[in-house]
């Protein structure tokens, strides 16, 4: 007698197929150590912040990147209390960290699975649009990436909110209801882009739905939507000072993002692990935008679900465009990545031909992208190979030279570091550290004038940096300019007694 397996268990068995099929593709990341970009920063410089109990209540008491300045004026207070948790876990060893995100990967592939059998597509197609997100190269970085957890955790809460957005318009139930905003609350805790996540909700049940634009104005939903709004606004405003703007969310800048965005989902051939928008082809895109247009005037194709997938693709992507305009990481793509699943889906929905030669063919590129991430994975196996990719993937970045140069220094590889220093230098004479590192170089070989020079270059550029002016002060004394070093002793001592 055959077997007969339920809706409900065949559901499950797929979920899990996802769940154990990102694990073991991203679980060598567990070996990894850290990059040193930005987890530094966020961890291991914080282990004392960071240590629970405290650490959990700190984390919605302060912004995401201690001490703040202009450049990192967020909000992420949940993805705070997640290294908070870790720490308390693993301390500073970085497997721990790496073993949260690549669950997170997880549990965020298998609710897009969900999302997509709730769009209305049969299991294969649900299941392969899963496994694509699991296994695309772009999203690697959000994985492998300490410092990508807070889009991880975003795609996490931003998917079981639209889960249960979905739940509360069948049911009408409060509990729904009360997940749908509390996910959507969680979604903005981690990260500023979760602010367009209501205009994908919105788009669902008009566009794929069809439902009347009237029953997005139900009083529970707007009344929700504004509290929730209003709520992180509050804490947000509370938390960051009003003159630190970076962290706003504006598109007024970055015109080229959205199609660097498109071309590496569609064709990730040129990624990098410090992407910037100057060494990042436009082809990839300007094919990719060619072949959207061509499926949504493809025969067969529903033109209101590829327009609404596009629509949540720009929405996806508008978020991060002034920080783009630096760095394109490839981190910020894991939003935007599920509007472009949401196409490959529909057009595997509608595509002909034998049932075995579609599903061969979905193998193939399933494999075709994993293979492609086992390779690129390696690239943040630890912090020379993170420091070397990010110069090779972009040669013009400073801050990539920065921190290769950094790298080699702390290695003893003197002339290496020299070298980075002054490609830094070159791509960006305001790079901050550079001078002083640089400095620090001269002084070890006893090239005092040299050095207050390159000291007095950091100053110009960087002249908050206390480092550089206990430098100077340390090589002015050395050359016997005693009342220039006391000038500078006295700069670092009114620093250092304000604080950072």
């Amino acid at each position: 007698m055959p077997e007969t397996r339920s809706p409900a268990s065949r559901t499950g068995l797929l979920f899990a197929t996802i769940v154990v099929a990102t694990i073991a593709l991203h679980g060598r990341a567990i070996a990894f150590g850290f990059s040193y970009l930005d987890d530094d920063a966020l961890i291991v410089d914080q282990q004392q912040a960071l240590a629970p109990p405290a650490g959990l209540w700190r984390a919605f008491a302060r912004p995401y990147f201690p001490p703040s300045g202009r450049d990192h004026a967020y909000y992420r207070p949940l993805a705070s209390a997640s290294y908070s948790v870790d720490a308390a876990l693993f301390g500073a060893r970085a497997g721990g960290y790496h073993v949260t995100n690549v669950l997170i990967a997880a549990c965020a592939a298998a609710l897009l699975f969900l999302l997509l059998l709730r769009f209305g597509y049969g299991a294969g197609v649900a299941l392969f649009g899963g496994l694509l997100y699991a296994v695309h190269p772009a999203l690697a970085e959000t994985v492998a990436w300490i410092p990508g957890r807070p889009d991880g955790l975003l795609v996490l809460f931003a998917l079981a909110a639209w889960l249960l957005f979905g739940r509360a318009r069948d049911t009408g139930g409060w509990a729904s209801r009360a997940g749908h905003l509390l996910a959507w609350l969680a979604a903005l805790l981690c990260k500023e882009a979760a602010l367009v996540l209501p205009l994908a909700y919105a788009g669902h049940l008009v566009l794929v739905e069809r439902r009347p634009l009237r029953s997005v104005a139900e009083p529970w939903l707007l009344a929700g939507w504004a509290a929730v709004l209003a709520i992180y606004l509050a804490a947000r405003a509370v938390v960051l000072s009003p003159d630190l703007g970076a962290g706003a969310v504006t598109a007024a800048t970055g015109g080229s993002i959205p199609s660097l965005v498109l071309g590496r989902l569609v064709l990730p051939v040129h990624l990098s692990v410090l992407a910037t928008p100057e060494d990042s082809p436009i082809w990839p895109g300007a094919v990719a935008a060619s072949a959207l247009a061509a499926i949504a005037f493809a025969p067969g194709v529903r033109r209101a679900r590829v327009l609404f997938a596009a629509g949540c693709f720009v929405a996806f992507v508008l978020p991060g465009l002034p920080a783009s305009r630096l760095l394109a990481l490839e981190s910020r793509l894991a939003l935007p990545a599920i509007a472009v699943v949401l196409i490959a889906c529909e057009l595997a929905h509608r595509l002909g031909g034998p049932p075995h030669a579609r599903l061969a063919g979905g193998a193939a590129l399933i494999a075709a992208l994993a293979a492609g991430t086992i390779a690129y994975a390696g690239n943040f196996r630890d912090r020379l190979s993170f420091a070397q990719a990010a110069v090779r993937g972009s040669p013009h970045a400073a801050l990539g030279h920065r921190n290769l140069g950094l790298t080699y220094q702390l290695a003893g590889q003197t002339a290496l570091a020299r070298d980075e220093y002054q490609a830094a230098i070159a791509a960006n004479a305001g790079e901050p550290i550079v001078h002083n590192n640089l400095a620090v170089l001269l002084m070890a070989e006893g090239r005092l004038p040299e050095a207050a020079a390159e000291l007095r270059a950091e100053i110009a550029v960087n002249p908050d940096y206390t480092v550089a002016h206990d430098n100077l002060a340390r090589v002015l004394r050395a050359l016997g300019r005693a009342d220039e070093a006391a000038t500078e002793d006295a700069i670092v001592a009114r620093q250092r007694a304000n604080g950072p």
